[in-house]
């Protein structure tokens, strides 16, 4: 390797192939081979993939890409900085079909080619680590699991991670990465205190979150629409809390993400003074912009 990974590389000569057979797996990764091959959503060959509590829209959505991935990341203490993820990676032209490839086993490391323009980062990375795993070109060495996928000649990823953080991110994918989940994370990132249920004042309780930073204090509320429109049947009850809110201090601010207001709760909205977040809005404080300032 020409130039080095990380502080202090160690690289050796590495073989995929399984000295010990079967291979010993700790008890963390063993599960996650078993959610990995049955539960992972869009894999045709499964039936149980149809049924999976993965948190499906979420992770297959553009609108959250970058930042699911970042919080997926974030669970198995990866630097998103060092991650490639783009159609036809020039860095994996090395990894040559059964050859023994030199890696370095001091540092983690993500290589992934998207199959399409089309498919998010998470997806990408769900769907290679389970290929690794599934087609068996994978080996553990020292504290990294470590995996090359392949179509048919050409090497189309490389997974060189820690295995103990994998179980519990995937747990979190099944008990569901919520829009709570990572408005809430996007909110601490700037700055917001966060409060969430259980944590809810009781007049508060059916809130989905309280912020607060430099004593400006919001009421916020992530509307999800069946169809197209959020009309003001939808949001009555919002706008009969926020009565209660605004009496108590707080802002009331409506994010909605996956469909448009009607002109009519439009304009009830803006007479009751609730803010009107859309899903350009989305996309700003995903990307790091405080869109309530």
């Amino acid at each position: 390797m020409k130039n080095k990974c990380c502080k202090n590389p160690d690289i050796i000569t590495y073989s995929l192939k399984h000295t010990k057979k079967p291979i010993e797996l700790t008890s963390d990764l063993e599960k996650s081979l078993k959610m990995l091959l049955w539960y992972v959503p869009g894999v045709k060959t499964s039936y149980q993939s149809e049924n999976t509590g993965f948190s499906y829209e979420i992770i297959s959505k553009k609108l959250y890409d970058q930042f699911c991935f970042e919080y997926l990341l974030k669970l198995i203490n990866f630097d998103v900085n060092k991650v490639v993820c783009e159609k036809n990676p020039s860095q994996l032209s090395r990894y040559i079909k059964d050859n023994e490839p030199t890696l370095c086993i001091n540092c983690q490391e993500l290589i992934l080619g998207k199959s399409s323009d089309n498919e998010t980062k998470s997806m990408c990375l769900l769907r290679h680590v389970r290929n690794c795993l599934a087609h068996g070109r994978f080996n553990i060495c020292g504290d990294l699991l470590i995996g090359l996928d392949y179509y048919n000649d050409e090497c189309t990823a490389l997974i060189k991670i820690s295995p103990n953080k994998l179980y519990q991110a995937l747990c979190s994918l099944d008990t569901g990465i919520t829009r709570e989940t990572l408005f809430k994370y996007a909110f601490e990132n700037q700055g917001y205190k966060v409060y969430t249920y259980p944590n809810l004042p009781q007049e508060f309780v059916t809130a989905d979150m309280l912020i607060v930073k430099c004593k400006k204090k919001y009421v916020i509320e992530i509307k999800l629409a069946n169809g197209r429109f959020i009309r003001r049947d939808d949001i009555q009850m919002f706008v009969n809390n926020s009565r209660n809110a605004v009496e108590n201090g707080y802002i009331p601010v409506l994010i909605i993400d996956n469909a448009k207001l009607t002109k009519d709760s439009r304009n009830f909205l803006e007479s009751q003074d609730v803010l009107i977040r859309d899903i350009t809005d989305v996309e700003k404080l995903l990307s790091g912009e405080d869109v309530l300032v």
